[in-house]
């Protein structure tokens, strides 16, 4: 099986990594865990694109919530790749804050 690579935005790779930072600040443990779910949904997003819904009124699948920390993936299949556009907080006073993001 062929999967396409999966390539995060500048914003999203900064808001994985920000996010990761703050829960190491607090948390060894929730910062692994959080590391440990975006990389799973990472390779769940690679091995099957169309499966996960659109955002709705957008051209955007949305991954998520992870298990723990509730966190989504948002990401757009192309013919050649995979681009993640967002790795957000699903409780966030704005969860869509990143849908206007050009890339």
């Amino acid at each position: 099986m062929n999967t396409k690579p999966i390539r995060l935005i500048a914003e999203a790779l900064a808001e994985h990594e920000r996010q990761y930072d703050n829960l190491f600040d607090h948390s060894v443990i929730k910062a692994e865990r959080y590391r440990v779910e975006i990389l799973k949904g990472l390779l769940a997003i690679a091995a099957k694109p169309n499966g996960y819904g659109y955002v709705t009124g957008k051209p955007y699948r949305s991954y998520g919530p992870t298990k723990k920390e509730k966190y989504r993936i948002a990401y757009l299949e192309t013919d050649d790749e995979i681009i993640v556009v967002a790795v957000y907080y699903s409780g966030s006073p704005d969860p869509l804050f990143w849908v206007e993001r050009v890339f």
